[in-house]
């Protein structure tokens, strides 16, 4: 018996469908590169999601194109492709300062550096500030034992003009913070000044005025 003949007459008596055998064995007979492709030239892929009741659901041509998805299970003990779009934008990063006592860093961060302590958690070892958009925890060492993360750490502030940066460089002067240096224009096009907290971290305080003047003369 030629073996085509005898994987039908198998599937056939396991209870697959006469139909279905005819398809996979057309399907068989066509090579992989001739297969069919979705217009942009990406592959299909039949995907078949199995209920708990084991009765196959039909299949549904999901096409991956070149741009980023995710893949995801969903609930009911089904496996499907949930085809979505990776987010194109993303919210302000909230950076965790290490500090070495919560109490006393967030009363700097709120006496000095005109921040706002939003709440704050002794016993856990972190605390959320702002001010303005900006947001930041800070975390003491029993909080960040777990990751293994350490300080002192730098975080840029990007303020939108070189009178901003120089009004904030007074007012922080004015409160007694910790100034490293003094606003200035680099060669590089950053209009900035550097400050820090008891605990050594520092903040790069600057305008980017280089790039509007290359967007000028583009």
């Amino acid at each position: 018996m030629e073996p085509a003949v005898f994987l039908a007459a198998l599937l056939i008596f396991i209870g697959i469908p006469a139909l279905t055998v005819l398809k996979i064995a057309r399907l068989r007979a066509i090579p992989n590169r001739q297969r069919p492709t979705s217009l942009n030239g990406s592959r299909q892929l039949n995907i078949v999601s199995r209920t708990s009741n084991t009765s196959w659901q039909k299949p549904r041509s999901v096409s991956i194109s070149p741009s980023v998805y995710s893949l995801s299970h969903v609930k009911s003990g089904s496996l499907a492709a949930e085809v979505t779009p990776m987010a194109s934008t993303f919210p302000g990063a909230v950076p965790e300062i290490p500090v070495s006592d919560i109490k006393e860093a967030a009363a700097y961060y709120e006496r000095n550096l005109g921040f706002t302590v939003d709440w704050g958690d002794e016993e856990l070892g972190l605390a959320g500030i702002s001010r303005g958009n900006c947001r930041m925890f800070l975390a003491n060492a029993a909080f960040r034992k777990a990751y293994g993360n350490s300080g002192p750490v730098l975080t840029w502030l990007n303020l939108e003009s070189k009178e901003e940066v120089d009004t904030l460089h007074r007012l922080w002067g004015a409160s007694r913070a910790k100034l490293i240096s003094a606003p200035e224009s680099k060669p590089w096009g950053l209009h900035e000044f550097t400050a820090a907290d008891p605990d050594g971290n520092l903040f790069r305080v600057f305008y980017d005025f280089a790039t509007p003047e290359r967007a000028k003369h583009a």
